[in-house]
Formats: C-alpha cells, structure tokens, sequence
C-alpha cells in the first residue's frame, strides 16, 4: 500500500514541471498539470494533500485557481503553495489573500522545498484527524455562526434606531494549525474553552461575549463601541490572555496568543452589518503579512 502523500503540481513551464517533479517524486506521490482547467479537474480524482502551483500562467493565473480552490467545499482545505519567480511583496500578499499557505520563490533550494512542504502536508493530515476528532462539532459550529449573524444583525439594526456606534472584533489563535500538531484534539479543545471565558472576561461588559464561528475564527460583538474603543477592548483582551498564562501545556511554556482584526461603523442600513464583518474579517487577513499578536485596524 502507498503512504505517500500526495502533490499536484500546475505549471504551464513543463520543465520547471519535470525539475520540480524529479526533486519529489522519492518522498511524494507526484501528478502534474501543464493547463490550470486540467489541474483543476485532476484535483477530484487524485484527491492530493497539497497542491503546488505557478502563479502566471496562460488563461488562469494561479490566484485565480487558488480562489476556485478555496471556493469549493470539497477542496478548500486543501493546502496551496504558490512557487514563482515573483518575489515582489504585492504578488506575496495576493497569494496569502488567496488562501495559500506558503509562496516559495525561484530559484529554490530543494531539499528546502521538500521541507516545507513536508511542513505543510504533515499538519494537513494533523488538522483532517483533528476535524474528525474533535468535540467542538460540525453541526454546534454551524449553530453558533447562525446565532452570531442573528446577534450581529439585532445589534446593528439597535445602534441604528439609536444612530449609535457598532463594534466587532475578529480574531484568530497564532500557529493554530502547528498547534494541532503537537496537541491532541481534547487538549485543544479545553484551551480553547478557557481562551473564549477569558476573552468574555476580559471584555469587562456581561453581553460581550466570544463565540467560536469558524474552526479558528472567534468574535466579539461591541455595541456602541467605536473604533478606538474596539481596539481598546482588543487589547485589553491580549493583555489578560498574558496575564492569565492560558497555555497550551501544563507546564505554562507554550503560551497561548492572538491576532485580531477590528472595525466599527454607524450603520445606516440595515445590512451594514455584513459590512462590518467583512471589515473586520478584511484587516484580520492583513496579518499574514504584518505578522502574528497583533491588532489590525480596518481602514478602507
């Protein structure tokens, strides 16, 4: 039986198809496309655990198929890694707003290439254990995000009668997907528990609570919180989640961190509220690139 993981490779340059394919085939089951429409097909029936592509390519550009990708429920937790001769950080940051994982740029040391991906394809199969493990469900996901968008939208149409501000806060935990590597599901989960009661806590007032709404997605609603008075509440939230030590381990040497992304506005609409989650969804996807632990301010 083959244990191999699996790579798709898209590259219009079938040399660079048959250099990249030589340096994997020993560790990787490797398939490769020339033609983006092709690769994309090739991802049902080979069904790989990491998807390497090119990003200029004729018809297609790989952010284009990288968004197909991720758009499609079947494929969208697939890990993509962008291989270019593009370094400018422009190319970097619409790899990364794709939904890449990594961007590795040419030339490429090999044994550094097969690093990473084996990186990569080993917490892919770390986070497929974990979603199946897991006691944090599919189904008590999905019902706390119907129950967020309700709030969101309650407290939006609230501030609106009121012509008050709206907050909201979004956030990530740092390295959650390395996390799942060194930790088993219920270990995980119990920190998480403990990092959405702390957050709560910190958020001082009773009806700002954290809930989970995606697999590392959380949020905080603020009403009549303003921007500086999101980041405030931000802050302060990271500052306790320090203080407190909420750590991975027993031990307190693995502390627990997040990134978050804020916004507010005064809605004027009644569906304003999608607005400021995108906002805040927006400015949390810029920390790919400015890096983790931080507050990013959504500013248009």
């Amino acid at each position: 039986m083959n244990n191999k993981s699996k790579v798709l490779i898209i590259d219009d340059d079938l040399t660079n198809l048959e250099i990249v394919s030589q340096i994997l085939k020993s560790e990787y089951t490797v398939k490769t496309s020339h033609l983006p429409p092709e690769g994309i097909e090739a991802i049902e029936s080979f069904a790989p655990d990491l998807i390497l592509m090119d990003v200029k390519m004729p018809g297609m550009d790989g952010f284009s198929v990288c968004n197909e990708i991720k758009q499609n429920p079947k494929t969208k937790d697939i890990p993509v890694i962008f291989l270019s001769a593009f370094a400018l950080a422009d190319f970097q940051e619409k790899g990364f707003a794709a939904g890449a994982v990594d961007y590795i740029t040419k030339p490429f040391i090999g044994e550094i290439l097969k690093a990473r991906i084996r990186a990569h394809c080993q917490t892919h199969t770390k986070l497929a254990n974990y979603r199946n493990q897991v006691q944090f469900d599919a189904s008590t996901l999905n019902q706390n995000n119907q129950k967020f968008h309700q709030q969101l939208r309650f407290e939006c149409a609230r501030a609106r009668r009121a012509k008050g501000s709206l907050g909201l806060l979004v956030f990530k935990v740092d390295d959650f997907e390395y996390k799942l590597a060194d930790y088993e599901a219920e270990e995980m989960t119990t920190v998480l528990i403990e990092m959405t009661n702390t957050v709560s806590r910190a958020a001082a007032r009773p009806y700002d609570q954290c809930v989970r709404v995606g697999e590392n997605e959380f949020a905080v609603i603020l009403p009549e919180a303003d921007l500086q008075g999101s980041v405030l509440v931000a802050n302060r939230i990271k500052q306790t989640l320090s203080q407190e030590a909420v750590s991975f381990d027993i031990a307190g040497n693995d502390l627990l961190t997040i990134t978050i992304g804020a916004s507010s506005l005064t809605p004027e609409s009644p569906n304003d509220f999608i607005a400021l989650y995108d906002d805040a969804k927006d400015a949390l996807q810029k920390t790919k690139l400015s890096g983790k632990h931080n507050t990013i301010v959504f500013n248009g």
